[in-house]
Parts: C-alpha cells; sequence; structure tokens
C-alpha cells in the first residue's frame, strides 16, 4: 500500500504517483477540459507518433503562459514547443523534465540528512566518548573481546537476513556474547583512566570526527557491509573448506 500524506486542509493524499500520471494530470489541470476547449491532456495516450484527434498544444501552451510561477510556465512552454504537435511526446518530456527535477531534489535532501547525520554524530560521540581509534586498538590487542564482539554481530545479522526469531540456541549464545562483552568493556563511555593530556584529547578528538563519519553513512550502509564481511570469513572459515585427500 503506497503511504499517504495529509495537505493542510486535512485532506489524505498520496505521497508519490508515477510520473506518467502526474504529467497528464498537470496537462489537464492547465487546460481543463470543457466543450469548446479539449483537455490538455488530449491525445497523450496515443501510440508514439500517432496524431491525435484534437490538437491541444496551443491551448495548452497559451494557458501555461497564465501560470503564476514564470519558471514553471516558461519550462512547460518550451517542453510543448520542442514537441510540435505531437502530444504524447509533449508528456514525454513532461515526464522526463519531472524525474530530472525530482532526482536534483532527492540530491539535495540527501547531502540536507548526511549534514544532520554528521552533526548528530558529533555529538553522539562526544557524550558517549565513542573513539574510533580507541575501540579499533582494544579489538587489535584483546582476542576475547574481538571474538566476543564477532559473534554478537553475526547472531545479529543472521537474525535481520532470515527474520525469523532466534532458536533457544542462538539467543543462548548471543545471551553470552552479550555478558561477555559487558565483562570485558568495550572502550566506550567515560570511565576512570582517559588520557586527559593534550595529545590524549587530540587523539580523542580525531576518534570522535571518525565515529561521526560513519555515523552519517547511515545505518543500511554499515548493515551491508557487516554482512557482506560475515559471509566471507564464514567462506574463510577452515572447516568449511573442502576435505582434504
Amino acid at each position: 500500500m503506497m503511504p499517504q500524506g495529509r495537505s493542510p486542509t486535512g485532506t489524505t493524499l498520496p505521497s508519490s504517483m508515477p510520473s506518467g500520471d502526474l504529467a497528464r494530470a498537470l496537462m489537464d489541470v492547465v487546460v481543463p477540459a470543457s466543450a469548446a476547449i479539449p483537455a490538455g491532456a488530449t491525445g497523450t495516450t496515443a501510440g508514439a507518433g500517432a496524431p491525435a484527434a484534437v490538437n491541444a498544444r496551443q491551448p495548452l501552451r497559451n494557458a501555461s503562459a497564465t501560470i503564476p510561477n514564470p519558471q514553471v510556465a516558461k519550462a512547460l512552454m518550451t517542453l510543448l514547443d520542442a514537441a510540435s504537435d505531437d502530444m504524447v511526446q509533449a508528456r514525454e518530456h513532461i515526464v522526463a523534465w519531472y524525474a530530472s527535477a525530482m532526482e536534483r531534489v532527492s540530491g539535495g535532501y540527501q547531502r540536507y540528512v548526511q549534514v544532520v547525520l554528521g552533526v548528530l554524530g558529533v555529538v553522539v560521540a562526544g557524550l558517549l566518548n565513542a573513539d574510533t581509534v580507541a575501540i579499533v586498538r582494544a579489538l587489535s590487542t584483546d582476542t576475547a573481546l574481538r571474538n566476543a564482539l564477532v559473534t554478537e554481530a553475526q547472531e545479529y545479522t543472521r537474525a535481520q537476513v532470515s527474520g525469523a526469531p532466534l532458536s533457544a540456541a542462538a539467543q543462548e549464545k548471543r545471551t553470552k556474547a552479550d555478558a561477555e562483552l559487558c565483562k570485558l568493556r568495550l572502550p566506550l563511555g567515560w570511565g576512570a583512566g582517559l588520557d586527559h593530556s593534550g595529545s590524549g584529547w587530540l587523539g580523542r578528538m580525531v576518534g570522535w570526527f571518525l565515529t561521526a563519519r560513519a555515523i552519517s553513512l547511515g545505518a543500511p550502509s554499515w548493515f551491508d557491509l557487516l554482512h557482506t564481511l560475515m559471509r566471507a570469513r564464514s567462506a574463510l572459515k577452515p572447516e568449511e573448506a573442502s576435505p582434504q585427500a
């Protein structure tokens, strides 16, 4: 089911619609059908290159000039002129124009979201002292901590991919991994023993920046990467290799 939106007047509206339908609706809104004038969408459903029964281009062009937004009016008239008397092609031009505009809007929105996530990442990293450098250093030197984190990541990934509830054995394995992580203490948070010297704060800020950058990429990107790494690791397990002769 298509998600719904709500207009300022309280009317429930669809959040999106096919670009072809939008183009025909736009042409019909600009030139509504009447007894004397055909609708602006006249002939847009004919086969490509087929002549329309009634040429609606000129009435549509005349009405487009009265659109309050001059940029939209100019763009629509240009698209209609480029299509000559072929209303099917006119609709296709409007579809392409709309798709291009939405692509630019989507790109701008994605950049805005990344900036917001980056700012939130810095705040979260600072509040939790989520230092990527310290975490990497701990995982590279502490085998028990690394194994517990890998087990937790494997069970989480398996549960997300399958979509089914964890079995009793898998749930027990994950619970043990959680307990092991808590006991080994991943370097996260503000505890005793932190280096408060100038170099310590500089290294910590670099770690916060890396954490914020990782957060700005979004969870789906990291989940896909985690899934890929887990599959690669499983493929390289010695017990899964072909049996020796």
